[in-house]
C-alpha cells in the first residue's frame, strides 16, 4: 500500500467517527448522543486551552504531540463503535481495551500515530496524561449541561471514580473539578 493510500484510508476511518454516536448518553435515558467526532473535538480543545495555561506557568509540554493525541484518541471506534459503560462492565473492560487497541492499530497503521496512540493509552507522557485528564474533564462537562435537568444517571456518571482518573497531576484540572463538583452536588434537604 503506498503512503497515499495509507493516508487515505486513515482519514477515512478517523473520518467516521463524525458518524459514529457515543451511546451512553443515549442508554440511559439522556439522548440526543453526540458524534464521537464532537467529543474528540471538546478533548482537543481542553487539551489546548490546559496546554497552553500549562506553558504559560514553565511547564515543559510538547503541545503538538498533545493535540494529536487529543485527535486519535478515540481512532478505535471508528471500527467498533462507542461502548457505553454498562456494555464495558458486560462484556469486560480488557476484552474492551484490547479490541480498541486491535482496531487502533489497523486504523492507524505503523508509524508515529499508532505510537502516540499507546503513549496515550499507556498515559507514560505529561502529554498523554493531559489528555486523558481532558478525556474525563470534557465528559463532565458534557454531564454538567445534560444535568441541567434533573437525571440522577448524569450525576452518578459525574461522581463516579472512573471520570477522576489523571486529575492529580494537574492543579488547573483540580480547581476546574472542584468547581464543577460544587455545581453538580445536590441541595441539602431541609
Amino acid at each position: 500500500m503506498t503512503e497515499d493510500s495509507r493516508m487515505k484510508k486513515t482519514a477515512e476511518d478517523l473520518l467516521r467517527l463524525k458518524r459514529t454516536l457515543r451511546t451512553g448518553w443515549d442508554y440511559y435515558g439522556y439522548g440526543p448522543p453526540e458524534t464521537v467526532a464532537a467529543h474528540s473535538f471538546g478533548v482537543a480543545v481542553l487539551t489546548l486551552l490546559l496546554g497552553r495555561a500549562l506553558r504559560a506557568r514553565g511547564v515543559s509540554l510538547n503541545l503538538e504531540r498533545a493535540l494529536i493525541m487529543a485527535l486519535i484518541h478515540e481512532a478505535g471506534e471508528a471500527r467498533i463503535g462507542d461502548l457505553h459503560l454498562e456494555a464495558r462492565r458486560w462484556i469486560g473492560p480488557e476484552t474492551v481495551e484490547a479490541g480498541e487497541r486491535r482496531a487502533a492499530a489497523e486504523v492507524l497503521q505503523e508509524g508515529d500515530l499508532i505510537a502516540l496512540y499507546r503513549e496515550f493509552e499507556a498515559a507514560e507522557s505529561l502529554e498523554a496524561r493531559l489528555v486523558r485528564a481532558a478525556d474525563k474533564l470534557e465528559l463532565l462537562l458534557e454531564a454538567r449541561e445534560r444535568a441541567r435537568s434533573p437525571h440522577e444517571v448524569v450525576r452518578t456518571i459525574f461522581f463516579t471514580p472512573e471520570s477522576r482518573r489523571f486529575f492529580e497531576e494537574f492543579p488547573e484540572v483540580a480547581r476546574w473539578i472542584q468547581e464543577l463538583e460544587r455545581e453538580m452536588k445536590p441541595e441539602a434537604s431541609p
